[in-house]
C-alpha cells in the first residue's frame, strides 16, 4: 500500500460544479479510491477522498457533504466506528459501507442503530453502485428539503403565534377600553336622566315641562347612540356574546311593544301586535338581545312613519320538537326605502346622505347591529320595501323550547320596606333616593362598603341597592361580607337555641347590583358573589319599580329571576 496525502480534492471539470452533489470516499487502499473517483466523477458528482476515518472527519469539518462511502477494515478506526461517529456529528449525511471483509456482527449492529444507510459488498457492479449512490443522494436531498420546510413551518408558526398574541392583546385592550367607556358614559347619564325624571315629578310650568321633556328625549337619544357605538365596537372586537336563559316569548314581545307605545302615540301612530302562535312558548335564548333587535326595528318604523300604524307580527316557521323556528316582522306605513339603498342598508354607516336622512337623522349603526346580533343567533334578517308605500323588516331565528319557567325562589321573609342605597356618587344617591321616596319607600345612604356593613348592623332593611365600583371596599367584596355575616348569624342562632321565627328561618337580604358596568360577564360576576338581581345605570324609573315589586312585594308572592333586569341593553 502506497502512502498519500490524508485528504485529496478531485473536482469534475463540469462548468456547473457548484451545483454538483458532493460525495466523500473513505478507503485505505489507493487503487480502490482511484477507481471509485473515476467512476463517480464520470457520473457527474463532486468527489472528495480520504484514506482513513480520522482524515474523513477532517474533510467533513471543511465541506458540505451529502453521501459517504466508507470501507470497513481500516487501520486505527474501522468503518463502523467512523460512520457511527459521523451519525452523531452529522446525522443528515447518508452513510454507505462498501467492504469485502466486514465484521458482520458489527455491521449488523451499526445498521440496526441507523449508523449505516446501506451495506454493499466488494466487488460491486458499477451500475448497482451508482444506482445506490443516486438513491442515497435523493434520500439526503429529501431530508434537507424536509428540514427546510420544517424550519419554514416553525418560522411561520412563530409569526402566526406572535400575530395571534398581538391580536389578542389588541382585542383585550379594546375590550377593556369598551368596558371603561361604557362605565364612563353611563355614570353621568344616570345623573342627567335621573335628575330630569325627578324634576318632571315636581310642579312645573308648562314651558318648563316642555324644556325638560326636550332634555329627557335628547338624553335618551344620546344614550341610544352611545350604546350603538359601543355595541359596534364590541362586535368588531369579536366580543359580542349571547346569554342563554329561559323566558316567556309573548311576555317579552308585549313588554317591548308597550315600551315603545308612548313614543308611537306621541306621533299619532298605533302599534299593533299579532302573536300568531296558539300558546306562548317558554324558550331559551337571549331575551335582551332579541328585545334590542325588536326595539331597533320598531323604533325605525316609528321614526320613518309620519302617520298610520306599525305592526309587529310573530309567527312560527317550523316546529322541530325541542327547537322552534320563529319569524318576527315589523311593518310600517312610512316613507319606504329606495331599491338602491336596500342593498346596503344593513352595512355600517350606510344611511344615504339625502334630504330624508337629514330630516329623520340616525347614527347609521342600528340596522348593522341588528344584523350582527341576528348573525350571532345563527339567524337571518331582511326586508321588503317600496318607496312611498312603507317597509317590512323581518328576522328569523331558532330557539330551544323548554317546559316552563322556574317558580322557586330563595327562601326569604318579608322584610321592612326600607332600602339601603350603597353608592359613592352624590348625584346617583340623590337620583335613586328620590325615585324610591317618590314611590313611598324610605331610603338611607351608605357611601362605601364599610359604611353599608355598619348600617346593616344597626337597622333592618328590606333591600340593598349596591353599586359595584366604589373606593376601598367595592360592591363585590361588600356583598361577600354581607353573605358571610348572614351565615355566621344564622349558625349562631342555631347554637344559642334561639326561637325559630318566620323572620329568621332562611332569611336572605335581597341585594341588587345597581351599576354602570354593562359588559357581558358583569352580571355573572354579580351573581357569583351573592347578588340577587342586576340593573344597569342610567336607572329607568319603571325598571326600578319592577325590581322593587319583585323583591319587596306588597303581598306574599315573590317572583324571582336571577337574570339582569333590562333597562336598555347590555353591551
Amino acid at each position: 500500500m502506497t502512502q498519500q496525502n490524508p485528504v485529496t480534492n478531485i473536482f469534475s471539470t463540469d462548468t456547473n460544479m457548484v451545483e454538483q452533489r458532493t460525495l466523500l470516499l473513505v478507503d485505505d487502499e489507493d487503487n480502490v479510491l482511484s477507481a471509485l473517483e473515476r467512476l463517480f466523477v464520470r457520473s457527474g458528482y463532486r468527489v472528495l477522498v480520504a484514506n482513513s476515518g480520522p482524515a474523513g472527519l477532517v474533510v467533513l469539518e471543511q465541506h458540505d457533504i451529502g453521501v459517504i462511502i466508507s470501507d470497513q477494515r481500516m487501520p486505527g478506526m474501522t468503518g463502523v466506528e467512523f460512520l457511527s461517529q459521523v451519525k452523531q456529528q452529522y446525522p443528515d449525511i447518508v452513510r454507505l459501507m462498501l467492504s469485502g471483509f466486514a465484521d458482520l456482527k458489527a455491521v449488523t449492529a451499526a445498521i440496526n442503530e441507523g449508523a449505516i444507510y446501506r451495506f454493499l459488498t466488494k466487488p460491486c457492479d458499477n451500475e448497482l453502485l451508482c444506482r445506490n449512490v443516486e438513491e442515497a443522494f435523493r434520500h439526503f436531498e429529501m431530508k434537507r428539503e424536509n428540514q427546510r420546510l420544517r424550519r419554514e413551518l416553525q418560522a411561520s408558526n412563530r409569526e402566526l403565534t406572535d400575530a395571534f398574541q398581538a391580536t389578542e392583546r389588541r382585542s383585550q385592550a379594546k375590550s377593556e377600553f369598551i368596558a371603561s367607556m361604557s362605565h364612563a358614559f353611563r355614570t353621568p347619564m344616570n345623573g342627567v336622566l335621573g335628575m330630569t325624571q325627578l324634576l318632571q315629578d315636581t310642579q312645573l310650568l308648562p314651558e318648563q315641562r316642555e324644556y325638560l321633556e326636550a332634555i329627557s328625549s335628547s338624553g335618551h337619544q344620546l344614550l341610544t347612540l352611545i350604546s350603538d357605538i359601543l355595541d359596534d365596537a364590541k362586535a368588531e372586537a369579536g366580543k359580542l356574546e349571547l346569554e342563554s336563559v329561559d323566558f316567556d316569548l309573548q311576555r317579552m314581545v308585549d313588554d317591548t311593544a308597550k315600551l315603545l307605545a308612548v313614543q308611537a302615540r306621541n306621533k299619532g301612530l298605533e302599534i299593533i301586535t299579532h302573536f300568531d302562535l296558539q300558546t306562548s312558548p317558554i324558550v331559551r335564548g337571549d331575551p335582551t338581545r332579541l328585545r334590542q333587535v325588536l326595539t331597533n326595528l320598531i323604533g325605525n318604523a316609528i321614526k320613518f312613519s309620519p302617520e298610520g300604524e306599525v305592526i309587529l307580527r310573530v309567527s312560527q316557521r317550523e316546529d322541530l320538537g325541542d327547537v322552534i323556528g320563529l319569524r318576527f316582522e315589523v311593518s310600517d306605513t312610512g316613507i319606504g326605502i329606495d331599491n338602491a339603498v336596500q342593498a346596503r342598508i344593513f352595512e355600517r354607516f350606510s344611511q344615504e346622505e339625502s334630504a330624508t336622512t337629514r330630516v329623520y337623522g340616525g347614527s347609521g349603526l342600528g340596522l348593522s347591529i341588528c344584523r350582527q346580533l341576528v348573525d350571532a343567533m345563527d339567524g337571518e334578517i331582511g326586508l321588503s320595501s317600496e318607496l312611498g308605500w312603507g317597509s317590512c323588516f323581518w328576522f328569523a331565528v331558532q330557539l330551544a323550547r323548554v317546559a316552563s319557567l322556574p317558580t322557586s325562589s330563595p327562601a326569604m321573609a318579608s322584610g321592612p320596606r326600607r332600602v339601603l342605597v350603597v353608592d359613592d356618587s352624590s348625584v346617583d344617591q340623590t337620583v335613586v333616593c328620590g325615585l324610591l321616596r317618590a314611590r313611598g319607600l324610605e331610603a338611607d345612604v351608605a357611601v362605601n362598603g364599610k359604611h353599608a356593613i355598619e348600617a346593616l348592623t344597626h337597622k333592618d332593611y328590606g333591600l340593598v341597592l349596591m353599586d359595584c365600583q366604589m373606593p376601598g371596599m367595592d360592591g363585590y367584596e361588600t356583598t361577600l361580607r354581607i353573605r358571610e355575616n348572614e351565615t355566621t348569624n344564622h349558625e349562631k342562632r342555631i347554637t344559642d337555641n334561639e326561637p325559630r321565627t318566620d323572620a329568621t328561618v332562611g332569611y336572605r337580604l335581597p341585594i341588587i347590583a345597581m351599576t354602570a358596568n354593562a359588559m357581558r360577564g358583569d352580571r355573572e360576576r354579580c351573581l357569583r358573589v351573592g347578588m340577587d338581581d342586576y340593573i344597569v345605570k342610567p336607572i329607568n324609573p319603571r325598571v326600578l319599580q319592577t325590581v322593587i315589586g319583585r323583591w319587596l312585594p306588597t303581598g306574599d308572592d315573590r317572583e324571582s329571576t336571577l337574570a339582569p333586569t333590562d333597562i336598555g341593553r347590555l353591551i
